[in-house]
């Protein structure tokens, strides 16, 4: 009785009709886009809620061109159900992450000189632990899956970036590390290079020894400088409507 019910009721939830919408903000001049910006696509999406965590949608290409996955939309945003926004999404939509790819960290040091002056043992094999987690958090655009745009291009939100970079770890590292509790450590949702957390990320870096990655961050940096006149909070285009502050304004 009870697989019945439960097919009854998801059967129930995908023909239903999503809530009201609200009205629109004004779109932002540094996103642009009508699928991941501000706009009725990205709205009627975030109101089916389809993920725990809303970036997962932002941060997947779509599997053909702009124009193409508009029209589709127009077919379903005037009175679109659940299951219609789950069936959009999955036809016109790749996998979340496809643009980046985990590199090798070919200058690490497995004993940086910072390990000679901690001399408890524990604390030294935490620390340990934790300095080789930068193995596992560098990435780097991966350019045979970039979205080109365009007529026949898709279009993704990422930001392309011409350098290595480390993304963020979650901060539950931490106790995953003391609690044994087995978990991905591998930047988590966080996909990209960030802003004001790559400042922590650099001091780490310096005190790992890992100059090179150090000078690739600051060249990404000075990339979009150049690109936007800022650097935005995330690499994602979604990123820029929200200014931080940095210190090229002054």
């Amino acid at each position: 009785m009870l697989p019945f019910v439960l097919s009854f009721a998801l059967s129930v939830a995908f023909t239903n009709a999503l809530p009201t919408r609200a009205a629109l903000p004004p779109k932002q001049a540094w996103c642009p886009s009508e699928i991941f910006c501000v706009g009725e696509l990205l709205q009627t999406v975030n109101i089916a809620h389809l993920y725990p965590d809303d970036k997962i949608f932002v941060d997947k290409p779509t599997s053909k061109p702009a124009q193409d996955v508009l029209e589709n939309f127009q077919s379903i945003s005037s009175s679109a159900t659940y299951g219609e926004v789950v069936q959009f999404v999955e036809t016109n939509f790749r996998e979340e992450g496809l643009e980046l790819e985990g590199l090798e960290l070919a200058n690490f040091k497995s004993d940086p000189a910072f390990l000679n002056n901690v001399t408890a043992p524990i604390v030294k094999a935490f620390a340990q632990t934790v300095h080789s987690y930068w193995k596992q958090l560098v990435r780097g655009t991966n350019t045979s899956t970039l979205c080109t745009g365009g007529s026949t291009g898709c279009e993704s939100s990422l930001i392309p970036l011409n350098h290595t970079f480390v993304v963020p770890g979650m901060c539950l590292s931490f106790a995953v590390i003391l609690l044994e509790v087995n978990l991905p450590f591998k930047g988590g949702r966080f996909r990209e290079q960030y802003y004001w957390d790559s400042f922590w990320i650099v001091e780490g870096l310096i005190e790992s020894e890992l100059y090179d990655i150090v000078n690739a961050t600051l060249q990404n940096f000075m990339d979009e400088l150049d690109n936007f006149g800022f650097i935005p909070n995330g690499g994602r285009t979604y990123c820029t409507i929200v200014l931080s502050f940095n210190n090229s304004h002054g």
